[in-house]
């Protein structure tokens, strides 16, 4: 059994954020994560949107963190080393009721202290963007897109370089308290090649639960049973590049504010694909990430409201992603955040219902849990003299290395890095885990010509079994022999 002081559940935008804050401090930290890898759940499932702070209610949590966390985000994104672009966005309205939504969120934008916003006539838009559907629109000058994956996986990695330690395909079972009031926690862990779950335990001083969708599951275990989540799926197209010129500015309908969300829309993503998306569904299980026919047409039909000329683009691949909706005893949706040090069960600290705008916030969340953390065991961390820095090399750029994936132009030497990459910080080499860091299968084709390439590539110059390669973890092996 390993000891730390502290131990976060879940290596999502969070969960990595608050490893990196601290990583930095003189503490043994570790990470559990039930998945093989980083931003598999949540975190890697939307619209990679850094969002302003017009959309929450004034005074609340969501709506101080998210203000906060957009104005330092680009920041935080030049040190990571992560793509960030200063878009802007659009929220369109069509009717007098629209106009008088626009307006209520202008007002309350400002209240919170976002900066940059005005309405404007769609003539003024369609200066600028001649496609772009509406009346009227709020201005939203300091929104930006980023890479999801990107951002999470460089939160860990930083962590990691620091000291965190990180244990995959790890889910948490049972928290118990002992006389000392240190934590132990139990989890399985499913071995690829066997057939039964392994059991250990690790102790801690405090736990920080950055579970996302199951974050009211783990409050369970620690005694915590006043909360309830509710999953919400919100499905998405993502469309050919071949688009992009279309629109290069997120544009939004105005939000439904019944389901709290921010209704179907049009993303340019850092890469110059588009995404439509998402749809709002109650469900009853958290990982049913299936995508439904009827949803797919309302896609396109509330992309072609914003923008006709989509009406039948290419869609290369469909998604979905499920938020974490908090919901009161009177069954009602919770809209704020809750970032908590538990009563009940002293040195325990729950995020709870942490949804958009999440990972714009994750970096100020991440804080608070480091606060709280220190709070609950009556120390103040002593900082470490500098964070432990590994240079990372540049790739030999003098050989050829041959391409793999021709629509992302994906080489070799790309893959083997991702590989070894994913190997360092302890997560499971997956097909999905290489896609999140290199692109390779995310273009046209979507893998139909480079998955079995990548698999090649990893047997000649990783010895990886190619029987054993999967695309997520266990139980979803992509091979099962060889034709020739």
């Amino acid at each position: 059994m390993t000891d730390y002081d502290v131990v976060i559940i879940g290596a999502g935008a969070v969960g990595c954020a608050a490893a990196y804050v601290l990583s930095g401090y003189k503490i043994n930290i570790a990470v559990l994560e039930k998945e093989a890898d980083v931003a598999f759940g949540t975190s890697g499932r939307n619209s990679g949107v850094v969002h302003a702070g017009f959309n929450n209610v004034p005074g609340s949590l969501k709506a101080k963190l998210c203000v906060e966390g957009s104005r330092r985000f680009e920041e935080l994104a030049l040190h990571l080393g992560v793509k960030y672009i200063k878009t802007g966005k659009y929220v369109t309205g069509f009717s007098d009721s629209d106009r008088a939504e626009l307006e209520r969120l202008l007002k309350q934008g400002k209240e919170n202290g976002a900066e940059g916003l005005e309405i404007v006539n769609g003539d003024d838009i369609r200066k600028i963007y001649p496609n772009i559907q509406g009346n009227f629109a709020l201005w939203s000058g300091e929104t930006g897109i980023f890479d999801p994956f990107e951002y999470t996986v460089k939160l860990a990695e930083k962590a990691y370089d620091s000291g965190a330690v990180f244990l995959f395909d790890s889910k948490v079972v049972e928290i118990e308290k002992d006389e000392s009031g240190r934590f132990r926690l139990s989890y399985e862990r499913q071995v690829l090649g066997k057939p039964e779950k392994e059991t250990a335990s690790l102790t801690a001083k405090a736990v920080i639960n950055c579970a996302g969708l199951y974050a009211a599951d783990i409050c369970r275990m620690a005694g915590i049973e006043r909360f309830d989540i509710r999953p919400c799926r919100g499905e998405y197209h993502i469309l050919d590049k071949k688009y992009s010129q279309m629109v290069d500015v997120p544009v939004y309908p105005v939000p439904d504010e019944e389901n709290g969300v921010l209704g179907v829309h049009l993303t340019p993503t850092v890469s110059g694909n588009i995404m439509i998306g998402p749809s709002a569904e109650f469900l009853e299980e958290k990982d049913d990430y299936s995508n439904e026919e009827d949803i797919m047409h309302l896609l396109k039909e509330g992309a072609e409201l914003l923008l006709p000329e989509l009406k039948g683009a290419a869609v290369i691949r469909s998604f979905s992603g499920i938020r974490p909706k908090l919901i009161d005893k009177q069954g009602e949706i919770n809209g704020d955040f809750v970032i908590e040090s538990s009563k009940e069960s002293p040195g325990f600290i729950y995020m709870v219902g942490i949804e958009s705008p999440g990972i714009t916030a994750s970096m100020h969340i991440a804080e608070m849990a480091a606060g709280l953390a220190e709070s609950a065991l009556g120390v103040k961390f002593a900082k470490k003299t500098h964070r432990s820095s590994v240079k990372e090399e540049m790739p030999d750029m003098s050989s050829f290395s041959p391409m793999v994936c021709r629509c992302e132009k994906v080489t070799e030497r790309d893959i083997l890095k991702a590989y070894d990459d994913i190997l360092k910080i302890g997560a499971v080499p997956t097909l999905k885990g290489i896609k999140n860091r290199t692109r390779a299968g995310m273009g046209s084709c979507q893998g139909s010509f480079c998955t079995a390439d990548i698999a090649e590539v990893l047997k000649k110059h990783r010895g990886a079994d190619i029987s054993e390669i999967t695309y997520d973890g266990p139980g979803s092996e992509l091979f099962f022999g060889r034709l020739k």
